[in-house]
């Protein structure tokens, strides 16, 4: 699974606003500090650990969280995943529902404590009660492939079809995979297109990719379409996760193969094997 890490929730202010904020934080509001650290790490700015720091020491949970996830990925700060893992737990065992989840992906991936897929599961699920949509989305993944609790899919498309209604578009992908392959739902490729592409359109790399690969390829009620094809992995270059990626560029050769066969006057099965065996890393 790809690592990822949440932080509190930010507005977007005007410049008064802002200054405000700032003239508030200077006085010692430690909620005014915090919010202003944020609005500062949006923006790449280092100096939002000062203040998050300055906020630490006044006890605020929020920015105990957010610090935390800091020392633990190494943003702005040297990396030290033990103290942000301290700083985690302590904000997580506050209540705090962005602590819970940066402390069970710390479980999950065994940083700054051991691997532990049941703690994960646990932090998790205690965001979950909070109504964090994100959490929803993470403790489907346990349920999905039983990392932590007992295999239920079913439960897991619940879950992720929950947190996709509330705009998670790493949910709204996987619900899409789930449609697609029948797994935990009834098989519909049409809600799975639906639900991959809803994904896309939001920004989601993995789900460009996914479209692209859909119609690449085909399936039982979906056409191929190699222009949609190119156009979503293109997409997925352009998101910028992928632009150095060699299978991206061997699937668009892939795609300018099957183009060339098919000005030849080859068809339909032909063609896609005839270009699988020019191109056997696909």
């Amino acid at each position: 699974m790809k690592q990822k890490v949440y932080i509190s929730d930010v507005e977007q202010l005007s410049p008064e606003q802002l200054e405000s904020l700032l003239e508030s934080a200077e006085q010692g509001d430690a909620a005014a500090m915090h919010q202003y650290a944020v609005q500062l790490f949006v923006k790449d700015d280092s100096d939002c650990v000062s203040w998050l720091k300055k906020a630490v020491r006044l006890k605020h949970v929020e920015a105990t969280a957010d610090l935390g996830m800091l020392f633990t990925y190494g943003i702005h700060v040297k990396k030290d995943e033990k103290y942000g893992f301290q700083l985690l737990k302590r904000a997580a065992e506050s209540k705090n529902s962005y602590a819970q989840m940066n402390l069970g992906l710390c479980f999950l991936y065994g940083k700054g404590t051991k691997r532990n897929y049941k703690q994960a599961a646990y932090w998790f699920a205690q965001a979950v009660e909070q109504g964090n949509m994100d959490a929803v989305y993470e403790l489907a993944e346990c349920y999905f492939s039983g990392c932590g609790v007992k295999q239920d899919m079913e439960l897991a498309c619940r879950m992720y079809l929950d947190a996709a209604e509330n705009g998670n578009v790493e949910a709204m992908n996987a619900l899409g995979s789930c449609y697609m392959s029948g797994n935990g739902v009834e098989k519909d490729e049409l809600q799975g297109l639906y639900w991959t592409q809803k994904s896309a359109e939001a920004g989601y790399f993995e789900a460009m990719m996914s479209l692209a690969h859909i119609y690449m390829f085909g399936t039982e009620k979906i056409m191929r379409d190699h222009t949609l094809a190119r156009c979503w992995m293109r997409a997925a270059v352009e998101a910028g996760s992928l632009k150095e990626d060699d299978k991206v560029e061997d699937a668009l050769g892939f795609l300018d193969m099957l183009d060339d066969l098919k000005s030849q006057g080859v068809s339909g099965e032909i063609k896609l094997s005839q270009a699988i065996l020019h191109n056997p890393n696909l």
